[in-house]
Formats: C-alpha cells, structure tokens, sequence
C-alpha cells in the first residue's frame, strides 16, 4: 500500500498582461472583446483557459474578417520571475505560415451551382446563367429552384467581409434543398 500526502502550493495568479498583436486592428478586437476574457490580471493562472482564449479570439477575428486565422498564430510568453504569487502574460499574434500579416478577407462575388453532384462528372459549362439580387446562378437545363429560395439560403452578400459564423448556417441552408 502506497500513501501519497500532497501538499499544494498557493495558485498563481496573473499579473499584467500585455497584448503584442503587430496589427492595429487585430489589437482593437482584442480591446473590443477584452471584457469576456477569462485571462485578465487577478484571475487565477490556468493552461485550460490560455487554450480557451485563444480558441475565443480565433473564433472572434474568423467572424471579423480575417478567414485564415486559427488559434495557432496566438502565443503566450510567461513570465514568473518578477513575482512568486504571479504571472506576467505576453499574448502575441504571429504572422502567418508564409510570413505574411493577417487581412480581412472580403466577399467577392458569390456563385451558385445548383445543379452541382459530388457523385457525378460535372462539367464546367453551363447553359444558363442569372443575377439575383448578389447571387450569379449558373445551371442547365430548368432551374430547379427559384432564385428568390437561393438567396435565402445565403447569409452572406457580395462586398462584405467574411464571417465565420455564417458559414455553417450557409451550408445547412443549401443542403437541405
């Protein structure tokens, strides 16, 4: 039989936290959004909740524009050497893969295929094509769909900036068709 005695520590708690985004704008959604942080001075040291916050803002600059953002490009430097009780945060927004800066991605154009099948050889010319109301509708033979029903399937709109969260809505919408 083997008894273990744990003694803990008093937890850490965070100190400052600077924000190092290297982009204006990345820097003021995180301002924007800084009071639903769980990563603020005072509030007790987690490893879960720095991966929460990086999840969260990921989640925020998607919806915001910036379509190639993932949690990967926040980093966290910490610091507890200037205090035993706390520690001193640096959240820092790296640049992408390919060295780049991060950019809001804006919608072009939107195309709809409705004629389009996975399972199928599709061919790339189409013997008609409409726009309506944002949505350029390129199918053969009879429409099955009226226009009207298309463009509400999709929530986004040409000349916007990407939003994340539209996305899933977009696709449920179509598939359901």
């Amino acid at each position: 039989k083997i008894t273990y005695i744990l003694k803990p520590k008093e937890p850490y708690y965070i100190g400052n936290v600077v924000i190092d985004a290297g982009n204006p704008v990345l820097d003021s959604i995180i301002r924007e959004h800084q009071k639903d942080s769980k990563v603020l001075p005072g509030e007790r040291f987690s490893i879960d909740e720095l991966d929460q916050e990086r999840k969260r803002l990921s989640t925020i600059f998607r919806n915001e524009g910036f379509y190639a953002f993932s949690p990967d490009y926040i980093r966290y430097t910490l610091d507890s050497f200037s205090d035993v009780s706390s520690i001193n945060l640096v959240l820092e927004i790296t640049k992408q893969v390919n060295g780049e800066e991060h950019a809001i991605w804006t919608i072009d154009s939107i195309e709809v295929y409705p004629d389009y099948r996975v399972q199928q050889n599709n061919d790339t010319a189409v013997n008609h094509q409409r726009d309506y109301k944002g949505l350029s509708i390129f199918w053969n033979g009879r429409l099955r769909y009226r226009p009207s029903l298309l463009r509400q399937a999709c929530f986004y709109d040409a000349g916007e900036k990407f939003n994340a969260s539209l996305y899933d809505p977009t696709v449920q919408r179509f598939a359901s068709y």
